[in-house]
């Protein structure tokens, strides 16, 4: 493949994949050239997104899944929130109330607790602000991650290696390599909350 072609490739990988037949979406996509309306190809793909996530909060809840994020976020340890439950108390809590969690998150009432702020030194020097949530709203959270990865991680980009499942930086650094002994010169590390102020 030519550098123009791999170019065009990435491009489109980077604008956006949807659905199963990868298809990318575009200005041209979503809009009509001829009438400047919405597309209708744009409004059937967002009916079929919108149909595929229906329920989505239910599978969030499923006692199945729940448990499953429970017991991740046990082994994953780590400090209490500002609430003072460890992750060894979290079994026992979930045990006695993962029913009436189930109710506030379908009904929309749940609210996650304050988030603890502690400081953490830097390997340069200085400190950085780090948010430790409650074991409770890290379990929530690995709910819903659970159940939008088995959704979106298929039609991810394949040019895409931040928090993704077994991708790593040291896989973009070795991808990069290969673009750099295909001779390309430029490589580009953005970090977009930084970018964006």
């Amino acid at each position: 493949m030519s550098k123009t072609g791999k170019y065009q490739q990435l491009r489109m990988n980077l604008i956006g994949e949807w659905g199963s037949g990868s298809l990318s979406v575009t200005g041209r996509d979503v809009f009509s050239p001829r009438t400047g309306k919405v597309s209708q190809q744009w409004l059937s793909m967002c009916q079929k997104e919108r149909t595929s996530t229906q329920n989505m909060m239910e599978r969030v809840t499923d006692l199945s899944n729940l448990s499953t994020a429970c017991r991740k976020v046990i082994k994953n340890g780590g400090s209490s929130g500002i609430d003072g439950m460890t992750t060894k108390d979290l079994k026992d809590w979930f045990s006695m109330n993962h029913q009436r969690l189930a109710t506030l998150l379908l009904s929309g009432d749940y609210r996650p607790s304050t988030v603890k702020l502690v400081e953490i030194p830097k390997p340069s020097g200085g400190t950085r602000q780090l948010g430790i949530p409650t074991v409770i709203d890290r379990m929530v959270q690995q709910a819903v991650l659970q159940v939008l990865m088995k959704r979106y991680e298929p039609i991810f980009s394949e040019n895409s290696y931040g928090f993704r499942v077994q991708r790593s930086a040291h896989q973009a650094l070795r991808c990069a390599g290969r673009y750099a002994a295909e001779g390309y010169r430029i490589c580009v590390d953005l970090d977009l909350e930084q970018f964006l102020r």
